[in-house]
């Protein structure tokens, strides 16, 4: 939790110093980047997680996200390589979310 207010704490500070000194191109052209950069690394994330997901789709011949509606039923049981499934596609929904949140688009 430490962590988290720490950070939280440096956003309100350059929230201040924005509300102090106006625009300041410094600060927008490194949140540009940082954001830039959280983008990429989320559409990486997002590519690798599709490749595993793909893979369990064609072994089981069923969509990640109906595999998942109904692993939530208890349809499908514990066994292992299910329950990874299930693990690789609430990632990948993380994922989106965080893409999402990143590109404005958040709910």
């Amino acid at each position: 939790m430490k962590a988290v207010e720490n950070i939280l704490d440096k956003l309100k500070k350059l929230q201040n110093l924005y509300h102090y000194e106006g625009n300041n191109d410094i600060l927008n052209l490194t949140l540009d980047k940082l954001i830039e950069y959280e983008i990429k690394n989320s559409q990486e994330n997002l590519g690798e997680l599709k490749e595993e997901l793909e893979i369990y789709e064609s072994k089981y011949r069923l969509s990640s996200e109906e595999f998942y509606r109904r692993f939530q039923k208890g349809e499908f049981g514990d066994k292992l390589d299910l329950v990874e499934w299930s693990i690789f596609y609430k990632m990948w929904l993380y994922a989106q979310e965080r893409l999402q949140i990143l590109e404005g688009d958040s709910r």
